[in-house]
């Protein structure tokens, strides 16, 4: 029993770490760590100098901004490795966040600002890219990223590998001063490679019915006018279509996406059985991963009543009339999606035509990636490793296992056997290097490394050959795929000499379990929560209500729409007994499966003014997501005058209405908006959102085109900004209480600075034409005396410094 449980665990141990990344690939030379990098100094925003130097072992980046710029950066080749995680030490004093591009395959630059701590000087950074790329926008994105955004290429947000370049950017920080940035370590890990000859065929069912419900659509080809017909679920598990062209129309067809399997899965066949008493052919459409469409007509089909098999080989689909994608007819594997049409030539004589279909599978081949090692020996000068036996001369020569006889020695055994290590029946593994100096006249004569398996009980099982051996030439990387046996519970590594004389010497001996990777895409999309309330900030009288929804690529089972549930406080400390809730549905929509569920909190002790989260999961798709959650009063702030609270809000994007509102509820009284007119006659007057805080009773802080000019832009003039100023307040200032705010953090320095306090001059004083008492509030520069000098203090009523 002990034996049994420990071959339970050690599975499950080893599938959970299965497509685990191999070896890191260093990018950079320790010896030389300029080589291969290229610094640019930001040219489109002018002013900043730099350079990159060698600094014991490092790279070392400087940055002078004295006179202006935006940044500079290091960037360096990555030669076509499809990576899977970026990994490098980084050494930036005071900086809590840095700026790192990456160019992918497609020529889409993906710029990820990364946090760090201002306070260490070395730390570590990993950017795990699948990781990223897959769970982005999600609760479960990573927590070390500060901004993300990307441009060029396929312009989707997506990573499209091979990686081509990595570039560091170390930006101008607002101070104008000289700033330094240093790295080293830098190393990338690239995804798995599928084992060659190792894949496997899954079959899998395509038509699903679940609760009348499946994942095939139907077209009446409505481009060609005159076709009615349908899709139906026809008893337990089959689908009729069905098409009438007595009014005209080309076809209609039975259509199966087949997106939710992974990507590096591609079909080897779509099997069914067809019946039909009047559909004497088909027409199959087959869409490949470049968007190629492959269509084969008149396939022939039986129409006598009875049951027949009908297989489809994507290959022997593809080759004839096709367009779109790469347009050339070849498959480009994997399938996107797959129909099938009865046409108007199915059913020549009654124009009706009506095929029955079941058990409708595809059949894929899965790549098969190799885990981390169950058994991994290297050699030192140490000796073997304790334990194993011998026979004959086996020893250590220069970090290397080195088997040897002479020739008067050949008929006397000479080989290895290691300690025995857990496994469990399936698809593994063997790596080695291997180099051999044997005599071989004949193949016969060689070396042989091997896996002797056992049962629970120690008697063997198996002796499954990894490699054999002969001749004489220079180290090799060899590698086999095993299949362990079914009660298989431990191995071990045997080598031997047979006939042959001479030398072998082994290294980097490994085994490891190979699975194929997860064939498709869970059930579970999405899983949303929502209550009555918007940021789920409830007033103390409403209901305790959440609303759940589950958003499927494919209809849930019934074992799958059982939603586990609970309240946690801001430790974790769960408020309640964990509960459950059946899920309503579904509901169709664009596609997908709305599934639903109400959790009632009305019964669970909620304090008014903390903070919780409401977590959920459905156990059986191993899907989750949690939300936060706040009972809070009416803000007391909402009992006096904007003017009297001196908090105001200011969002990233002023215009969104959400932000607006949020800021009202918290009791923020004063809100942003992003207020402004055009740089051309009649410089009309725009201020988005306010409509939305009049409604609310709060007061607000407007932005001016100064921030443009700030940022270099010379569209606005002297005349723009006058008479733009003054449309602006015509329009709008009778709202109060009201702030101008000019402009927002500056840069650079000399003839900058005197172009922006000439602005903020010319602004200030048609302010204070209009209405002397109209509080205006400065543009937050950085600490540079120019503006001041230059007579910014006396352009504001009050100061906004962001440190």
């Amino acid at each position: 029993e002990m034996r049994f449980h420990l071959a339970v665990v050690l599975a499950a141990l080893l599938v959970s770490t299965l497509a685990n990344a191999g070896d890191r690939i260093p990018l950079g030379d320790a010896a030389d760590p300029v080589k291969g990098w290229a610094f640019d100094n930001g040219q489109e925003f002018p002013g900043a100098k730099g350079r990159i130097d060698a600094d014991a072992g490092t790279l070392k980046l400087t940055g002078d901004f004295t006179g202006g710029g935006g940044y500079v950066q290091v960037q360096r080749p990555i030669p076509d490795i499809d990576v899977r995680e970026l990994s490098f030490e980084i050494r930036a004093e005071g900086s809590e966040e840095f700026t790192l591009r990456l160019g992918d395959g497609s020529g889409q630059c993906h710029q990820i600002v990364l946090k760090i701590d201002p306070a260490k000087s070395w730390q570590p950074v990993s950017l795990p890219l699948e990781k990223f790329f897959r769970d982005r926008g999600t609760a479960g994105a990573l927590t070390n990223i500060a901004r993300y955004e990307s441009w060029g290429g396929a312009k989707d947000g997506k990573w499209h590998g091979p990686a081509k370049y990595v570039c560091f950017l170390l930006g101008n920080g607002g101070a104008n001063r000289v700033r330094t940035l240093w790295l080293r370590d830098l190393e990338v890990v690239p995804e798995p490679k599928a084992v060659a000859g190792a894949e496997v065929v899954e079959s899998v069912a395509l038509d699903e019915v679940i609760d009348g419900a499946h994942e095939w659509d139907f077209s009446d080809g409505a481009e060609f006018k005159g076709a009615t017909g349908g899709l139906e679920v026809a008893g337990k598990d089959g689908l009729r279509l069905h098409g009438d062209f007595t009014k005209g129309g080309a076809y209609c067809a039975a259509i199966r996406k087949l997106d939710e399997f992974q990507a590096a899965a591609d079909l080897k066949a779509i099997r069914f059985e067809a019946k039909t008493a009047n559909v004497a052919s088909v027409s199959v459409q087959l869409v490949d991963a470049s968007g190629q469409t492959h269509q084969r007509k008149g396939l022939p089909v039986a129409k006598d009543g009875a049951w027949h098999e009908v297989v489809l080989d994507p290959r022997k689909i593809s080759g004839g009339e096709h367009w779109g994608g790469a347009n050339d007819g070849e498959w480009h594997g994997p399938a996107k999606q797959f129909s099938i049409s009865v046409t108007s030539a199915s059913d020549e004589a009654g124009k009706q035509p009506s095929l029955s279909m079941r058990n409708i599978s595809g059949e894929f081949l899965l790549p098969v990636f190799s885990g981390e090692p169950a058994f991994s020996a290297g050699f030192d000068e140490a000796g073997l490793p304790p334990g194993w036996k011998t026979s004959g001369k086996v020893e250590v020569e220069s970090s290397t296992l080195k088997l040897s006889r002479t020739v008067d020695e050949a008929e006397k055994p000479c080989g290895f056997a290691s300690t025995t290590f857990p496994v469990v029946p399936g698809r593994w593994q063997a790596k080695l290097r291997a180099k051999p100096g044997l005599e071989s006249p004949d193949n016969s004569y060689h070396g042989v490394v091997s896996l002797e398996v056992f049962d629970s009980g120690g008697a063997p099982l198996a002796t499954l050959p990894i490699t054999e051996i002969f001749g004489k030439h220079d180290w090799q990387a060899l590698e086999a795929a095993l299949d362990l046996p079914k009660g298989a519970v431990t191995a071990r590594i045997k080598a031997e000499l047979r006939k042959t004389w001479g030398a072998l010497w082994l290294d980097d001996i490994t085994l490891s379990p190979l699975e194929p990777a997860p064939l498709r895409a869970g059930s579970v999309e999405r899983l949303l929560f929502s209550t009555a309330s918007l940021g789920n900030l409830l007033l103390p009288g409403d209901p305790r209500k959440l609303e759940v929804e589950v958003i499927c690529r494919k209809p849930l089972g019934e074992t799958s729409r059982s939603l586990e549930w609970s309240v946690r406080d801001y430790w974790g400390v769960e408020q309640q007994d964990p509960a459950t809730a059946t899920l309503r549905g579904p509901e169709r929509k664009d596609g997908k499966f709305l599934y639903k569920a109400t959790l009632d909190l009305s019964k669970i002790p909620l304090e008014t003014g903390r903070y919780y989260e409401v977590h959920a999961g459905i156990g059986a798709e191993r899907f989750g997501n949690h939300s936060g959650l706040a009972i809070l009063p009416e803000a007391v702030t909402h009992r006096y005058r904007p003017e009297e609270v001196p908090f105001t809000a200011r969002n990233w994007d002023n215009r969104i209405p959400d932000f607006i509102r949020l800021s009202h509820r918290l009791g923020i009284r004063m809100c942003g908006v992003w207020g402004g007119w055009s740089s051309k006659p009649p410089y009309t007057p725009e201020a988005p959102g306010l409509d939305l805080v009049k409604e609310l009773g709060m007061g607000w802080v407007t932005g001016t085109p100064a921030a443009t000019i700030e940022r270099g832009s010379t569209e606005y003039d002297e005349t723009a900004l006058r008479e733009g100023m003054r449309n602006f307040l015509t329009a709008f200032a009778k709202h109060r209480p009201m702030v101008v705010n000019l402009g927002n953090e500056p840069h650079g320095t000399g003839e900058r600075v005197l172009k922006n306090a000439a602005a903020y001059r010319v602004l200030y004083e048609e302010v204070k034409k209009f209405d002397p008492d109209l509080p205006v509030v400065a543009t937050s520069v950085e600490p540079n005396e120019e503006y001041f000098k230059a007579g910014y203090g006396k352009s504001c009523d009050a100061f906004d410094f962001h440190i």
